[in-house]
């Protein structure tokens, strides 16, 4: 009998295996990423990062990365965000690291780097904490050697955008509260050059996303609320300029009343010649647009994958192709071409 209540004393304060152990940590989403060019795909799936060969499917690396992926990819060089800082991977295998100096700081967000791998960026707090950041680092990608700083004053740091050649940076924020979209571009050199351009429009509110056109076109696509804008950096003006609405147009017109307004888009990305645009819509209404740079105005609507997951990014590749990868919780990459006017499911890659 003793034995007996001294098991059962053991059990109820040792409770259920549960609550031992704790409540289980929430899925992660599996995030993917594509190269500008599209020949390069990496997803970190738990604590690791995958890179592979678009064409191929062929699996070139895998590194550890602790904490969310925020980083960006370029043939041999993938910069990761880590809770440890940030570390560009570079080389055929990605196996050399390269660590970037760093102020002492709490929370970094996302990530950029150039097409040829030289320029890295990344946003965070100018005073180290985890509120919204407000500033921007800048290092040589080779070396880890920083670049420069950039701090926007009263602004909320969306992201960066880099010149295919590295020589110029945008930075796309906004105003705390929806008070105003901003846009400041850099010229970059050994260091960051004072900016060739500084704008607030209280009419946009808030940023999502930027692009250089190829070069040597000095010219930047801004999608800053529900408009799509052209920038001439030699000018320093808007030269064109469409509403996100205008894509109701390229949906039947029994459907049109029943769309609710085009949110802003939430990535996009100029062809290799530089004449056209896509525009990537992940909210509400879901799918890829198509516009034409001169004039500006939406071509057609690519549907989003019917399988895949969530629309990570989309780019083109040198040949004129449009790529989209998908994820999920699942860990595994849907990589999609355009086929009939949706995307269409064409690869799996799986760690």
């Amino acid at each position: 009998m003793f034995r007996r209540l001294h098991l059962l004393a053991v059990l109820f304060l040792a409770g259920p295996a549960s609550a031992q152990s704790g409540p289980a940590p929430p899925p992660r989403p599996t995030v993917a990423i594509l190269s500008a060019d599209a020949s390069l795909v990496a997803a970190q799936t738990d604590d690791q990062i995958h890179v592979w060969e678009r064409k191929s499917g062929k699996k070139l690396a895998t590194v550890r990365n602790q904490g969310a992926f925020r980083g960006a990819l370029a043939p041999g060089a993938l910069v990761a965000v880590s809770d440890r800082g940030i570390t560009v991977w570079r080389g055929e295998g990605y196996d050399r690291p390269v660590k970037l100096a760093l102020p002492k700081l709490l929370s970094i967000g996302r990530a950029a780097i150039s097409r040829d791998g030289r320029v890295a960026t990344a946003i965070f707090a100018h005073d180290g904490g985890v509120g919204d950041p407000d500033t921007v680092g800048v290092w040589d990608a080779r070396s880890g050697a920083t670049r420069g700083r950039v701090t926007l004053p009263r602004a909320r740091v969306q992201g960066t955008a880099l010149s295919a050649d590295g020589r110029w940076l945008a930075i796309f924020a906004d105003r705390p509260g929806g008070k105003g979209a901003v846009l400041w571009v850099h010229p970059l050199g050994a260091r960051v050059g004072k900016p060739l351009l500084r704008w607030l429009s209280v009419e946009d509110r808030t940023t999502y996303c930027a692009a250089f056109a190829p070069p040597p076109a000095r010219r930047l696509a801004l999608c800053a609320g529900q408009r799509l804008l052209i920038w001439d950096l030699g000018r320093r003006r808007i030269v064109a300029r469409a509403e996100t609405r205008a894509l109701a147009a390229l949906f039947p017109s029994e459907l049109r009343a029943a769309l609710p307004a085009m949110p802003g888009a939430h990535g996009v990305a100029f062809s290799p010649d530089g004449k056209e645009l896509l525009t990537l819509h992940g909210f509400r209404v879901v799918g890829v647009a198509r516009w034409s740079v001169a004039p500006l105005a939406p071509t057609s609507w690519i549907k989003r994958p019917l399988v895949g997951g969530t629309m990570r990014q989309v780019a083109w590749d040198p040949g004129g192709a449009v790529w989209l990868v998908t994820s999920s919780y699942a860990p595994r990459v849907t990589v999609h071409q355009v086929r009939g006017g949706r995307f269409a499911p064409l690869r799996v890659l799986e760690p």
